[in-house]
Parts: C-alpha cells; structure tokens; sequence
C-alpha cells in the first residue's frame, strides 16, 4: 500500500499546527520556519479551527498537542458529553475505557487515571463526494470494527468511514470512487 504522501515527492511541507497554547504555537511555528523545506500553513487553538484549516490548506502533517492530546489527564473543567450511543455501538467501543465527546471527537479515557489514552473518532462532518479528494486528515483506517472484513484496504482502494458512510478512495489520486451507506 502507497503510503498517504511521499515526502520525496513533495517540494516542501506543509505543516498546521494545533491545540497547543498560543506561546508554544507561536515557537514551533519560529522552529519550524528556521527549516529549509518547511512552511506552516496555519496555527489552530481549537478542533473546528484545526478543522476548517486541514479543509483549506491540506497539510501534509498536523503538530497537534495540548491539554487534550494523548497521555494527558482530561481537564475537570472541561465541558464534554458521553459518547453518543450511536457511536459507541458503531465503533464497538468497550468497556476497557470511559469514552468521552467533545468538539467532534471521541476520547477514551484510563478509568483509573483519567488520562486520554486514545482518540477514538474524529467526527468531523465534512462533505465527502465521488471524483473529489477525501478530506483532511483521513490518512488513518477507521472503519468500525463490525464493518473491517468487508472493506478492508488494498492497493486498489482504501476505506474511510465519516458519519454513517464508507467510502472506497484511490490510494494512489486519493479520488472517492464510491459511497456505501452502512446500515444499522
């Protein structure tokens, strides 16, 4: 399977950094400016920012960090719900963690420490249509569990899920080529 991008192929890098305290941003983008084959398209403090951005710049590689990023403790202040039934069914998420949503994404979280140990989904509602690329930030297989024997990736075509729907791309042009609606 190609991978997603080759840096070999590409002139420089495109580089969205997110999450991070706007100091911390504001240094990795002076950093990453001192690099020869590097430009930072875009500086994000929030996940519909990180969102809008990925949409419009096409990064080839997001710098995401902060408070909610993995092995950090989850903040007490800070507002979430439980994860949709809908989604919890869908992805099959046990019981190992306590799965939180916020901002369009699923956490899950140590019972015991309360540490974010994975982001589950990323709920983005972007609009995905065939002969059009696939959105930003779907490098990643993320088809639920229950669905994975049928679409499965190949070198012919991978598979992305968003919201109720499969979608087969061309790993190569990273087209969508169709759209399967899943039914539960």
């Amino acid at each position: 399977m190609e991978a997603p991008f080759d840096l070999r192929r590409q002139a420089r890098l495109r580089v969205l950094v997110g999450f991070y305290p706007r100091l911390v941003r504001q240094a990795l983008r002076t950093l990453l400016l001192t690099l020869e084959d590097v430009d930072v398209v875009g500086e994000a403090a929030t996940v519909g920012e990180v969102q809008a951005l990925a949409q419009a710049t096409r990064p080839d590689l997001a710098l995401l960090g902060g408070a909610l990023g993995l092995g950090q403790v989850w903040p007490t202040q800070y507002d979430y719900q439980p994860a949709p039934t809908y989604y919890t069914q869908y992805y099959g998420l046990g019981d190992r963690y306590d799965y939180r949503y916020a901002d369009g994404v699923l956490y899950g979280l140590d019972p015991q420490t309360q540490s974010i140990s994975e982001v589950a989904a990323l709920l983005t509602g972007q609009s995905w249509n065939v002969g059009q690329r696939m959105p930003a930030g779907y490098d990643v297989y993320n088809v639920p569990y229950g669905y994975r024997d049928r679409y499965a990736d190949s070198p012919d075509s991978w598979y992305r899920y968003n919201d109720g729907y499969v979608y087969q791309v061309d790993p190569t042009t990273q087209l969508v080529q169709a759209v399967i609606q899943l039914l539960t």
